[in-house]
């Protein structure tokens, strides 16, 4: 106990820029760690450098060997619709990130080159040049850790005390973005389309699907399979084009495909696939822990196992959702845990291993949910009790999450009671104060409503209100 009151006042001397006494002899080595609940922030003290030993008025030393980790992270989708089509042509999964530090809160710039990116991606699967933004949600979240370590050394010959505070720290920001963007598919002159390709061990093929904006099979386009040369096929009335690779030595080939437009189609994106031909050891693929609720950050499990179950480590594994693709490399469980940026909805995802010298490549089909949270609105049985004359009476509606954390202040709440509707915004701590203007007495059934975003959904909840 009296270690760590010694420690306090140093602290706080230091921070205060006020005298201290020196530290007795019998604590002249002190080690603490700073523990998740006394986290402290980063403050403005000043971290004397090695030059300046013995600085002060009491030969306080600080010497700052924390690193600060901070990072903001930019997830979400976006939609691009037609403005004469009744459903998106095109969903796209946004991601980005930069380093921060842990005072800066300023999210603009990441957003910004986020956006630009995948605006740019848009127009360019579309051919469109006009897309604009009509409607974008917007949240964000955050986490703060703390794994500082502060020691202090006396030196009882000099009176001087050396404090030495190292680990990390860090503020992490994400930025959960939904964005719907339209253009006018008058001005496009040629029809989108959309290539997959895959290879089939069991006929030995390469198989191409061309797809236009709708979904619907494209025939006719002639597809290129760049393999010693590029080889051309033509889709048949399924929208497939199929090489046959039946003539390849053994090894590992990765083939790019695309499909080639005409006077009606633009020409398709491009796709690689990697295939093995010969006697290498299987692998096999999982998609694993695929349910996340938009507020999470998805790290989606990726396991991969040779042909008898053992776990490979150390491999390259990648998940595809839309036109992005997130990386990860496997542990000695044979598990990469990848962080992928999506938003609300059910997501059509691949993983793949591209195979090396030792394994064959494997894929494999599955999809990511990504749900909305079902908040509580709750209204506290001493919050309901009125007398009539009170000149003020305020319904306090309390909106928390599942975890019991209250959701982003600002959140709308609207209070439905005797044939009026009384609308409020919650606190930082969650609680909206709703004045109401009743003064008959009895008891009402009110409605507290809580309308949802691109996160949380609706919530209805009665309420009884009593006047006495």
């Amino acid at each position: 106990m009296k270690f760590k009151l010694i420690l306090v006042a140093l602290l706080l001397a230091f921070l205060l820029a006020v005298s201290a006494s020196a530290v007795s002899a019998a604590d002249d080595a002190a080690l603490e760690s700073i523990s998740d609940d006394d986290a402290i922030a980063t403050d403005n003290s000043e971290v004397l450098r090695d030059e300046q030993l013995g600085a002060g008025p009491n030969k306080d030393v600080w010497i700052d060997n924390t690193v600060d980790e901070s990072k903001i992270y930019v997830e979400g989708h976006m939609e691009v619709w037609d403005h004469k089509n009744i459903n998106p042509v095109l969903l796209i999964g946004m991601s980005g990130s930069r380093n921060t530090t842990y005072s800066d809160n300023n999210t603009t710039s990441i957003e910004s080159q986020v956006m630009e990116k995948y605006l740019d991606i848009a127009k360019k699967a579309t051919g469109a040049s006009d897309i604009e933004i009509i409607k974008m949600d917007r949240y964000v979240s955050s986490e703060m850790w703390d794994h500082r370590i502060y020691e202090t050394i006396d030196d009882n010959s000099t009176g001087r005390a050396t404090h030495i505070a190292s680990g990390s720290y860090a503020k992490i920001t994400t930025v959960h973005l939904n964005v719907i963007t339209e253009y006018n598919r008058e001005d496009q002159k040629l029809i989108e389309t959309k290539l997959t390709a895959k290879y089939d061990a069991a006929s030995k093929n390469i198989v191409a699907t061309v797809k236009d904006a709708e979904g619907k099979p494209v025939s006719g386009l002639k597809v290129g399979f760049a393999i010693n040369g590029v080889k051309y096929e033509t889709t048949d009335a399924n929208g497939e084009a199929k090489y046959s690779t039946a003539g390849l030595a053994d090894g590992t080939y990765k083939v790019t495909v695309q499909a080639y437009g005409n006077e009606i189609y633009n020409n398709s994106n491009k796709e690689t696939v990697t295939f093995t031909i010969g006697s290498k050891e299987k692998s096999k693929i999982f998609l694993r822990n695929a349910l996340y609720f938009v507020t999470q950050v998805k790290m989606v499990q990726v396991t991969l196992w040779d042909g008898n179950n053992q776990p490979l480590a150390n491999k390259t594994v990648s998940i595809r959702a839309y036109d992005s693709v997130w990386h990860g490399v496997t542990d000695e469980n044979g598990d990469a845990f990848v962080r992928v940026g999506i938003g609300f909805g059910t997501h059509d995802a691949t993983v793949s291993f591209d195979g090396d010298d030792d394994y064959n490549s494997s894929t494999r089909a599955g999809y990511i949910r990504v749900i909305k949270q079902t908040p509580s609105v709750m209204v506290r049985g001493a919050d309901t009790m009125f007398k009539a004359t009170n000149p003020v009476k305020i319904v306090k509606v309390h909106l928390r999450d599942r975890y019991d954390q209250p959701l982003p202040e600002g959140s709308k709440i609207v209070l439905k009671l005797n044939g009026k509707t009384y609308i409020g915004f919650t606190d930082a701590e969650g609680v909206a104060r709703i004045a109401i203007n009743i003064n008959t007495v009895g008891t009402f059934t009110a409605q507290a409503m809580y309308g949802g975003n691109s996160a949380y959904n609706p919530v209805t909840r009665d309420v009884k209100i009593r006047i006495v």
